[in-house]
């Protein structure tokens, strides 16, 4: 059994939601631009990416507690991947490949980006209020779960941990694309 504490990826998820809506009160041309030798995703991307992927881990965590997915795997657990990644909370770069539903546009609207970000985060407490009764949902049948495309069959407690490692694992490349971008000109001359 791989131990999580979901309180303190709670909070992690929404200590992302913080730092995500800091990062989006930026300029639209910051938040376009990536650095090649970061990324090629820019940081507006980087965030959507992680946004699109929590609407389905939430979805995933409300369908595992209502018991209504088609996809639910009673027992199993993470594979290996996923239990080296859970358990070392670490996300190698560039090892993975997004699937198709969750690669952000080249040019995100920074205004959907912000409001999937509201409703990520008024899904994330619609989670964390019930939580109880969610992680209990999660240990029915030996555990039930529905499978990540990478890291094997995850309940709740594992998504949960899933999103907030994730989260925080495109939230360095975005500070890395952040810090070494470059400084715009504002077409003013240079301080005395």
């Amino acid at each position: 059994m791989l131990p999580v504490d979901t309180p303190r990826h709670l909070e992690r998820l929404r200590a992302f939601h913080r730092r995500a809506e800091a990062i989006l009160g930026l300029p639209d041309s910051v938040l376009l631009e990536p650095v090649a030798r970061v990324s090629a995703w820019s940081p507006i991307q980087q965030l959507f990416h992680v946004l699109l992927a929590n609407e389905l881990a939430y979805r995933n965590i409300r369908l595992i507690a209502e018991g209504t997915s088609p996809w639910l795997v009673a027992g199993g657990g993470p594979n290996l991947l996923g239990f080296l990644v859970l358990r070392a909370e670490h996300i190698p770069r560039g090892r993975a490949k997004a699937p198709r539903i969750v690669v952000p546009p080249k040019r995100p609207n920074p205004a959907i980006v912000r409001d999937t970000l509201r409703s990520n985060a008024a899904a994330l407490e619609s989670i964390a209020a019930g939580r109880e009764g969610v992680l209990r949902a999660g240990r029915r049948d030996g555990g039930t779960g529905i499978p990540h495309q990478d890291l094997g069959n995850l309940g709740p407690a594992l998504w949960i941990a899933f999103a907030a490692i994730h989260g925080h694992h495109h939230l360095e490349l975005c500070e890395e694309i952040l810090a070494r971008a470059p400084v715009p000109d504002h077409g003013g001359a240079a301080p005395a």
